[in-house]
């Protein structure tokens, strides 16, 4: 569970070991044997999640905040422009939660739910 693919704090490797009896984390228990369970393909499997230690993975999320301005036709009205509007799209860029890792909404991934930014000019003739 410590070795691959698991979103594990780097203090959870002070464990107990044969050499280390003073770990402040208990050992490690595997249910695979030697193989460790690499054979899976999705590292979220049960088996390979089950642990003695629970996180609060609760969260808030604001997925999408879309923001969109059009300039009024008076401010135009001598060019050869008949519009012009600005949209920005922030998408997954509020997160509120206590998790100390990556992504509570996938605790055990490689990586985060990606963020993104769009801004946008519609120009109309």
């Amino acid at each position: 569970m410590f070795a691959h693919h698991l979103n594990v704090p780097k203090a959870a490797a002070d464990r107990w070991t044969p050499n280390n009896t003073n770990g402040t984390y208990p050992r490690v228990w595997n249910p695979f044997g030697e193989v460790y369970g690499f054979g899976y393909y999705n590292p979220m499997h049960k088996e390979i999640t089950h642990g003695a230690f629970l996180t609060n993975l609760s969260y808030a999320r604001i997925k999408s905040i879309i923001l969109g301005y059009t300039l009024p036709k008076k401010l135009i009205s001598n060019s050869a422009l008949s519009n012009v509007d600005f949209s920005l799209s922030l998408n997954n860029f509020f997160t509120f939660t206590s998790y100390s890792g990556m992504d509570p909404e996938t605790p055990g991934a490689t990586y985060p739910i990606s963020r993104s930014v769009m801004f946008s000019v519609n120009v109309g003739f």
